[in-house]
């Protein structure tokens, strides 16, 4: 993907390592879309929620990895990690009005 050519292969080129690649590469994505709103003179807070999203997502990662290791899980407990992860994002972000990922959640979870 772009993030992965423009950001990540770049950090690894300049001597980061995997999780500080990573981080950075999560830091281009959520600049990436805090631009717009950020053209288009949104509240700040919409740009901080916005950047906030994709850290999150980053912490998520990490601590799937390293922590957790969820690769070494059975599938049906990684499944409900990634649910866990897709409840938590809505519910900080989404802040209760959208069903997409709560939708997307529960088909995950029920997809065999």
């Amino acid at each position: 993907g772009i993030f992965y050519s423009y950001a990540y292969r770049p950090a690894r080129k300049l001597g980061f390592d995997r999780p500080v690649s990573a981080l950075l590469t999560f830091v281009a994505s959520g600049l990436f879309h805090v631009y717009p709103l950020w053209v288009g003179s949104f509240p700040k807070e919409k740009m901080y929620i916005t950047m906030s999203f994709f850290m999150l997502q980053a912490v998520l990662i990490a601590v799937e990895t390293n922590l957790l290791k969820v690769n070494q899980w059975s599938w049906g407990k990684a499944k409900m990690w990634l649910v866990f992860c897709v409840f938590l994002s809505n519910y900080l972000f989404g802040a209760g009005t959208s069903t997409d990922s709560s939708e997307l959640a529960f088909m995950i979870f029920l997809r065999t």
